[in-house]
């Protein structure tokens, strides 16, 4: 046969392993503290975080027309929204390898090749959901551009968990006092929540300023002259005035490739100026049924063959959109005009 799926490594019972298998080496991410993933077998799911949730406010548009808020519209096109997936070809010479391999060792070796492939594309939907928490966490938002369909949801951050330090007055300025800054939105975070923020995320370019910040110097003990603290310096500071601890986010861009396009898409998950306050319980990440799986939660992988042209096709796709409860548990604070 020309394609994969007579051999018993890329069957149904197989892949299903495979996704199992991939799952236990699954290390959780930064997103998961405040977001984890929760399975649910409810299939309109999406359209109830639409529907039921008072603080998402989401604008949708079809082609060229001009985006309208209408939750009405957006909950009809969820099952889409929430539904997403990656693909790959095995190619006409991998595909020759495999049914034409001179022995074992040969034809074991372009089957494992197509394996590798198979687990880059369910830690590829893994990517897509840690993009889609990061984004609600630190930007508040979710964007969906598909299919004609352009989607933009605000998850409802209040607006007064969004502030923007003045120009002269953040940490573009040397002698800024960024100690009394932070205490004081961390008080007014403590003040709305009834809790102090977990943890401060930011980027490494704006940590380099906490660093380089005269009053964090002039705290740290530093020797006349210095130009910067060190890391365990600035923490033991922070510490010391009942601040959060800093949680530097060393990536802040994640790539990956349009199932749709088939372009690489580069997307920002931490903006490069904000600081962003968390608490765990933001809410849940739920990851819902798909017809593919059985209409069984979590992510499904397969493998079908084509005749014209002779090639074979790897799918991996799932379905699931974040569900924050207490978005006043995240608090963002632009420290910079970049």
């Amino acid at each position: 046969m020309a394609g994969i799926t007579h051999l018993e490594l890329f069957q149904k019972p197989a892949l299903k392993a495979l996704v199992d298998l991939t799952e236990q080496d699954v290390n959780e991410t930064i997103a998961d503290r405040f977001l984890p993933t929760v399975n649910t077998y409810d299939r309109r799911f999406a359209y109830d975080i639409i529907k039921n949730n008072q603080y998402i406010a989401a604008y949708i548009g079809y082609g060229a027309e001009p985006p309208v808020v209408d939750r009405n519209a957006v909950a009809s096109k969820m099952g889409e929204i929430a539904y997403f997936g990656l693909k790959d070809i095995v190619t006409y010479e991998e595909l020759q390898s495999i049914n034409e391999a001179r022995n074992d060792a040969e034809q074991r070796a372009i089957i494992e090749k197509i394996t590798v492939k198979n687990i880059d594309l369910l830690n590829g939907l893994r990517k897509l959901i840690f993009v889609a928490k990061m984004e609600a966490l630190t930007r508040g938002t979710h964007s969906y551009d598909a299919n004609n369909v352009k989607v933009n949801f605000d998850f409802g951050v209040p607006e007064t968990n969004k502030v923007a330090l003045s120009v002269g007055q953040d940490l573009d300025t040397p002698d800024f006092d960024v100690i009394g800054m932070l205490d004081e939105h961390v008080q007014k975070y403590a003040e709305a929540n009834g809790k102090a923020p977990d943890v401060m995320w930011v980027s490494r370019e704006l940590n380099q300023k906490l660093l380089r910040n005269a009053v964090v110097i002039a705290e740290a003990g530093r020797a006349a002259g210095a130009t910067r603290a060190s890391q365990a310096e600035a923490n033991a500071v922070f510490e010391a005035y009942g601040l959060p601890p800093v949680q530097v986010i060393t990536d802040r861009f994640v790539q990956y490739k349009d199932i749709y396009t088939g372009d690489i898409v580069r997307k920002e998950v931490m903006p490069v100026n904000r600081i962003v306050m968390l608490s765990e319980g933001v809410g849940e990440y739920l990851l819902g049924p798909t017809l593919e799986n059985n209409f069984q939660p979590g992510l499904f992988l397969e493998a079908y063959d084509k005749k014209e042209p002779i090639q074979s096709v790897l799918r991996a796709v799932g379905a699931g959109f974040p569900a924050p409860e207490k978005i006043s548990f995240v608090y963002h604070i632009d420290a910079y005009t970049p």
